[in-house]
């Protein structure tokens, strides 16, 4: 049902990346295939399954591809309407975050602040640089 879900879980509720480095030790070093290392994969749809089959795949010539998996049919799968609809509200409250992060605006400060604390970042900067090249930087 929800298997973007399942993959972190595969294995004892892992993080993604670590379930996927745990599969992959488990088919190429153990030489047992993933499908039968974990009683879950019976529960994954076909697309996934064939999906983590290419990702997993110990030859690097036959394995899939950064744009193959972008391109699947599991990755490209459409959400159901409750999911979307979610999905779109946390894009437009992502997008409010975007810009009142660009304004400075999410702490509320005035563009006289955030020019000043630039300034101050500038300073910094120019000291390190000076420290970095052997020498002290002028001390006000």
């Amino acid at each position: 049902m929800y298997e973007c879900l399942s993959l972190p879980i595969l294995l004892h509720r892992l993080p993604p990346l670590q379930a996927m480095k745990q599969l992959y030790h488990v088919e190429n070093v153990q030489g047992v295939h993933w499908r039968d290392a974990t009683s879950k994969a019976s529960k994954l749809s076909e697309p996934l399954a064939a999906l983590l089959d290419k990702m997993l795949e110990p030859d690097v010539t036959k394995r899939a591809s950064l744009e193959e998996v972008e391109s699947s049919q599991w990755v490209n799968r459409q959400l159901p309407a409750k999911l979307q609809a979610a999905l779109e509200v946390l894009e437009e409250q992502q997008a409010a975050r975007d810009e009142a992060v660009g304004e400075g605006t999410h702490r509320g400060l005035t563009e006289a602040e955030i020019s000043d604390r630039l300034s101050v970042f500038d300073e910094m900067m120019d000291a390190a640089e000076t420290v970095g090249k052997g020498k002290l930087p002028k001390l006000e």
